[in-house]
């Protein structure tokens, strides 16, 4: 990431991310390892004002997951923009229990000046809790077990293109 790059450089562009993740897991009901695969689709577009509109999907195991969207604008909303790192988002991944989950889900879009214009690339990593030694979430679906535990994570594709315009615009 460029750190002479400024939110402000950004305004009036959109980021397009596409990335998978393979997670080495085991449950309660599942004791032996197995591989989960999950599939994110992401857009952001940066405004005049700052504000970065973002809205993407999650397939797990070739299953929708559904969708998310926000507009985040302060330091505490689920995307924000960091000088010499780039757009930053913060998942738990849990259905419940968010307070006993150990780690979250950090995704990176980095931004890097290219020419006239721009690149990007997307990464993403596990960030254990302070004093926390294990990946655990939780579900509340009965049947798949409610307590993980994540053995090996790794991003498997990943790809990011950036360009002039909101793709959020209806014409």
């Amino acid at each position: 990431m460029a750190a002479d790059i400024q939110l402000s450089d950004l305004y009036g562009y959109s980021l397009a991310l596409d990335w998978t993740i393979e997670e080495t897991e085991t449950s309660e009901t599942r004791p032996n390892e197995y591989v989960t695969t999950k599939h994110f689709s992401d857009k952001v577009y940066i405004s005049s004002r700052g504000r970065l509109f973002h809205a993407g999907s999650k397939i797990i195991n070739n299953e929708d997951r559904g969708s998310y969207a926000s507009i985040s604008s302060k330091p505490s909303d689920p995307m924000i923009y960091v000088p010499g790192v780039g757009f930053v988002t913060r998942e738990i991944p849990s259905y419940v229990n968010f307070d006993k989950t150990t780690f979250a889900r950090v995704t990176t879009a980095s931004v890097e000046r290219a020419g006239d214009g721009y690149s990007c690339a997307v990464s993403a990593r596990l960030a254990l809790k302070k004093g926390e030694k294990e990946y655990v979430f939780f579900s509340n679906i009965p049947q798949a077990g409610s307590v993980y535990r994540i053995h090996s994570f790794a991003t498997t594709r990943s790809s990011c293109s950036i360009s002039k315009g909101n793709p959020f615009e209806i014409h």
